[in-house]
């Protein structure tokens, strides 16, 4: 799984930037890409990794064009990649 989370909004709760369900007793594989300011504000249990800057910025976006090539029939947004 990978999860992008770009700077949340102010009015955010913290916890619901956490994308690791409260009860999750095992994971691996999955990479957290946080584009906000500072470090991502959860502690992530094994099996979660966090990319960062323009290194997960480039991740993101190559992740998000494979699974587009890979979708061709769903429907999309205006931004994204053709």
């Amino acid at each position: 799984n990978i999860f992008c989370l770009e700077k949340p909004h102010p009015k955010m709760k913290p916890f619901k930037s956490n994308v690791v369900p409260g009860k999750l007793k095992h994971a691996e594989g999955n990479i957290v890409i946080w584009l906000g300011d500072g470090n991502y504000p959860h502690e992530l249990p094994e099996g979660f990794t966090v990319m960062t800057g323009d290194e997960g910025r480039q991740f993101w976006e190559r992740a998000k064009k494979d699974w587009i090539k890979r979708h061709p029939k769903v429907a999309r947004l205006e931004n994204d990649p053709v």
